[in-house]
């Protein structure tokens, strides 16, 4: 049977510290001292991207929420089609990761799910067809 890949190999790439105490930052693909990644949390580990990106991505992200403000009364996430009553937390900015541009609003839940798919329409696509070959099958 074939292996099911929701991701392209690419994604798995290596992105331990190596010997020499350096990573390589998985938005600018720069091999940096490890210094240059924040540890997260309490969790103990250094973050994928870099410092420097982590800030451009932040200053982006305020700057698209200063344009465009929050979701408007009554707006239903595209997606789910669920209503802001129906979370805890605001509805999303969604926004191209390649362009920066605005999309639209969309609920946590979908945002982050389109954003671990990376987007990309053909991974989108075989996790469907994956739950499709699954429908009825528990």
């Amino acid at each position: 049977m074939n292996q099911l890949y929701l991701f392209y190999e690419d994604d798995y790439e290596d992105i331990e510290i190596d010997k020499s105490g350096y990573k390589t930052c998985l938005k600018c693909k720069e091999k940096l001292p490890e210094d240059r990644f924040s540890v997260r949390g309490n969790e103990g580990f250094r973050r994928t991207d870099c410092k420097s990106c982590v800030n451009k991505r932040t200053k982006q992200a305020e700057n698209l929420k200063k344009k465009h403000g929050k979701a408007p009364d009554g707006y239903v996430c595209p997606i789910c089609h669920r209503d802001q009553n129906e979370f805890s937390r605001a509805f999303s900015l969604d926004h191209d990761h390649n362009t920066g541009e605005f999309r639209g609003w969309l609920c946590h839940n979908c945002n982050t799910g389109l954003g671990l798919l990376k987007d990309n329409i053909e991974s989108l696509q075989r996790a469907i067809d994956y739950l499709l070959k699954h429908i009825n099958t528990n």
